[in-house]
């Protein structure tokens, strides 16, 4: 009787493990070619050997009959151990742009390595079918990180980082780049004489590019930047105003122009200093038009800035800052 019972639990125990979910035996690199070449996402499975929930998932969830069919026919399934050298940096370079909050972590990519879903902590059986069941509308949460600048995190995290290598980081890992322009203008008031003056500002860039699969836009013919920004500004001639301005930079790069983009900027400025309390009026806006150059992470433009606001306060008035200017930028992270 007791060999009896032994047998039975060896065939259950048998018949369970030939029903769970069948991981992919190789590489990440490997799964993510398998799965361009079948046209199937990646499902990834985060685990650690002193996970109590791993377990309570490869014992009780994973070798659910539907589940594990329904996962072999829509994904290539790939178990990952944290403390493997592999591992830790797929961990990483999935949970961008915060690091890893723990195991067990499940993950939904596509072949771009755009992540469409994910989650950490333990599932029961519907929670599990519910984040595994396929969405066609199922929209990118983000772009997983490049192996390097993985890397750079999992060191940061060992060694407390400096405020530059944080700020190097968070620049890579982030759709918005921080970025210092540096800029000087041939500018004046309307019927003054122009003269020399300066800019210098921070910014941060957002580069929008189209996408394949998405529906047909006017993003199929250019390319946008946008850069919202905060600069100290004195403009040329004999008045030399000071201003601190709120810029929102906008870049246009049409397929056909490859070279240069269209800019147009609108802005508003603030006067510094006592000629506002008497002569001028201290508050201006206008646009910025022009064109601009990308040299991987710097950037030249070159334009005419138009003042839009009657700046003077005594007779007779209709004065205007207006004048061109030429500005470089560094783009942290580009």
């Amino acid at each position: 009787m007791k060999k009896l019972l032994l047998t039975l639990l060896a065939l259950t125990l048998f018949f369970k493990t030939s029903l769970a979910v069948d991981f992919y035996n190789g590489s990440y690199q490997q799964a993510l070619a398998k799965g361009k070449a079948e046209n199937k996402p990646l499902f990834l499975y985060f685990t650690a050997v002193w996970c109590g929930p791993c377990q309570y998932m490869q014992r009780y969830i994973f070798p659910d009959t539907l589940l594990s069919t329904y996962i072999a026919q829509n994904y290539i399934a790939l178990k990952l151990d944290i403390d493997t050298q592999e591992g830790k940096l797929i961990y990483y370079k999935s949970h961008q742009p915060k690091a890893p909050t723990g195991v067990p972590a499940f993950i939904i990519m596509n072949g771009s390595e755009e992540v469409l879903k994910k989650a950490v902590g333990g599932m029961k059986l519907e929670q599990m079918q519910s984040f595994l069941m396929k969405d066609e509308a199922q929209k990118v949460i983000y772009k997983a990180l490049a192996d390097s600048i993985a890397t750079l995190q999992i060191k940061a995290d060992i060694k407390k980082p400096t405020f530059i290598s944080q700020l190097f980081f968070n620049a890579n890992a982030s759709n918005w780049k921080p970025g210092l322009k540096l800029g000087a203008s041939l500018m004046g008031l309307t019927n003054a004489k122009h003269g020399v003056g300066y800019e210098i500002g921070l910014f941060y860039d957002r580069s929008f590019k189209f996408r394949k699969g998405e529906a047909r836009s006017f993003w199929h013919y250019t390319r946008y930047h946008f850069q919202p920004g905060l600069s100290f500004s004195a403009q040329g001639g004999k008045e030399n105003l000071q201003y601190l301005t709120l810029a929102l930079f906008n870049g246009y790069q049409v397929k056909k122009w490859r070279a240069v983009e269209f800019t147009l900027t609108p802005y508003i400025a603030l006067g510094l200093g006592e000629e506002f309390k008497t002569t001028y009026n201290p508050l201006d806006y206008g646009l910025k038009t022009g064109l601009s150059k990308q040299y991987g992470t710097l950037q030249a433009n070159i334009g005419y800035s138009i003042g839009l606001n009657d700046v003077g306060k005594l007779s007779p008035s209709n004065v205007y800052n207006r004048g061109f200017y030429l500005s470089f930028a560094m783009i942290v992270g580009k």
